[in-house]
């Protein structure tokens, strides 16, 4: 799967087997020469998901069986025409993790199982609509699958800015593993998570910790 601009549809999403009879237009999302933009496409349980805009709803998590009739908005996150921006979609087994924001929670951390029901609000981080106020790059990000779980740093706005957040899909199992080294943002940075068999590797500022996804495993 890309995307792909014919010079007629915009922008649209397309298919190929590897060979020129075999690549299609799959759908063309926003109708006309206006693009859909397809971008984040991610395989998870043999589906694709992507964030795309119909011209209608703004971006928004799609998803498609490879044919025209099974590629639709999976939901409107952000109702009204606002886009919710859906990013760091990552699959984990057969469900799909990512961020968005639905104008209610800022941007927060979500899972999908394809279907409009089954897309739901994991955790918000920093309670409220508004996104932490101050110019880091706090927000939920870095998700990582490791097995049947998520990793993923963010900020729920108590101590130190570097944050590493390990989730089994609910509220209640989204649980924070390494809070905070010192109250310089810059010292407690985590960057490059990386998963190694069960286990998490990261950089956390100039150091290597690793996780088994407990706070007494995370050193």
């Amino acid at each position: 799967y890309f995307s792909a601009d014919d010079g007629v549809h915009g922008r649209e999403l397309w298919s190929t087997d590897g060979t020129p009879g075999g690549t299609r237009l799959l759908m063309d999302l926003n109708p006309g020469v206006a693009s859909s933009a397809p971008t984040a496409l991610t395989i998870a349980d043999g589906r694709l998901y992507f964030e795309a805009d119909d011209g209608q709803h703004g971006g928004e998590l799609w998803v498609s069986d490879g044919t025209a009739a099974g590629t639709h908005m999976v939901k409107d996150v952000n109702a009204g025409g606002r886009p919710s921006f859906p990013s760091n979609l990552t699959a984990v087994g057969d469900e799909l993790f990512f961020t968005a924001n639905d104008s209610e929670h800022g941007r927060a951390l979500w899972r999908s199982d394809g279907t409009a029901a089954g897309t739901e609000l994991v955790k918000d981080f920093f309670p409220g609509s508004f996104d932490p106020p101050v110019p880091l790059p706090i927000l939920p990000t870095h998700l990582t699958a490791v097995g049947d779980r998520l990793f993923l740093t963010a900020w729920d706005g108590t101590g130190g800015y570097g944050q590493l957040w390990v989730s089994d899909g609910t509220d209640e199992g989204t649980v924070k593993l390494d809070g905070s080294i010192g109250e310089d943002p810059r010292a407690g940075r985590l960057e490059v998570l990386t998963a190694v068999g069960d286990r998490l590797f990261y950089n956390h500022g100039e150091d290597l910790w690793t996780s088994d996804g407990t706070p007494e495993g995370t050193m």
